[in-house]
């Protein structure tokens, strides 16, 4: 793994040829690998396994997509009654007014809306 970060100085390349599997840019002779135990088993496995594969392809996503973030969920104003409709009426036709006023004079005065 030395050897490979001192080849390749940009991670992103190096984890997409990881995700990608390609074993012969990394350096590696051959894409299986066979290992004998002291018993005389005998274990084949990839040299550039699907879990690698699998780990540099969410890694490399990191530097493709920004992580999305939490959108802030405001509660809904939810009016109960036709007095609260009434009332929530009201006080936008009184902000609508103070606004159309501001227009008129020219905007010179600023006009808060609660």
């Amino acid at each position: 793994m030395e050897i490979i970060a001192q080849k390749f100085t940009d991670p992103f390349k190096l984890l997409m040829l990881f995700a990608e599997g390609d074993w012969k840019a990394l350096g590696y002779d051959s894409e299986v690998y066979v290992k004998e135990d002291a018993k005389g088993s005998t274990t084949i496995g990839y040299t550039i396994t699907p879990e690698m594969r699998l780990a540099a392809t969410k890694e490399a996503c990191q530097y493709l997509y920004p992580k999305r973030k939490e959108e802030d969920e405001e509660e809904p104003f939810e009016v109960q009654s036709i007095e609260d409709k009434k009332k929530l009426l009201e006080e936008a036709q009184k902000q609508i007014e103070k606004l159309k006023e501001e227009i008129e004079s020219g905007g010179e005065k600023p006009t808060q809306i609660s």
